[in-house]
């Protein structure tokens, strides 16, 4: 039975599991896990790809509907528990440690299977595309080749063993530096995501200018259409 004292609810003021992170280093961490952008990717380039026709902002917001009832319940039972926290605590504390066991160890064993998914992602989607963009407008054939390279399965197995081995010593050298290195990220993203929406604002062109809508010069004299 729980003894409450005058210095609160809980007897000692630490336990064995206790939280790392504050409000702002949890809530990056996760916008992060979920992955946007990569949801976003793979939503705007498979489903047009496999389902034509299909009402993308309707997938979203079905998806939405589904996930939400187990994302209010992880928000009860971290408001219920707020010392410590993670499946095993919640599962553990709820149904018993056996279940937490279990529970903790499948997710152990498939991110151990998943860990090199998202790893080749960042050699596939991340580098191989902004090497090869900079390439292209920086005229610099070496960045280009560099990206074919990436995209290959030799090219994206070292880049996820290079990324592996850099998350195992941040992870090593503790939580604090690691959320401060993914908040300073964070930010950092937000500022790449947020760089471009200034092209896609509404400009006031001028109406005696029509081609500078395009920025494309328009050649003198009328426009003959041209034989195939």
């Amino acid at each position: 039975m729980a003894v409450h004292d005058e210095a609160g609810l809980y007897v000692r003021q630490a336990t064995g599991l206790v939280r790392a992170a504050g409000k702002w280093s949890v809530l990056v961490y996760n916008i992060m896990f979920v992955s946007i952008g990569l949801m976003t990717l793979f939503a705007l380039s498979l489903i047009p790809a496999f389902y034509p026709g299909a009402n993308i902002q309707l997938t979203f917001v079905l998806a939405l509907v589904i996930v939400l009832p187990t994302s209010m319940v992880f928000a009860m039972l971290s408001v219920a528990m707020p010392r410590s926290g993670g499946d095993y605590v919640y599962v553990s504390r709820a149904l018993g440690p056996a279940w937490g066991m279990m529970s903790n160890w499948n997710q152990t064993v498939w991110w151990i299977l998943y860990g090199g998914v998202p790893s080749a992602f960042f050699a596939y989607y991340g580098l191989t595309p902004l090497l090869r963009s900079l390439g292209v407008l920086t005229n610099n054939p070496g960045l280009i080749t560099w990206g074919d390279r990436l995209s290959t399965p030799t090219g994206a197995f070292l880049t996820g063993t290079a990324l592996i081995v850099i998350l195992v010593v941040i992870f090593a050298t503790g939580m604090n530096f690691y959320f401060r290195i993914q908040n300073v990220l964070f930010v950092v993203a937000m500022l790449g995501v947020c760089s471009p929406l200034r092209y896609c604002c509404p400009r006031t062109q001028p109406a005696s200018r029509p081609d500078s809508i395009t920025r494309w010069p328009v050649p003198p004299g009328p426009l003959t259409p041209t034989r195939q």
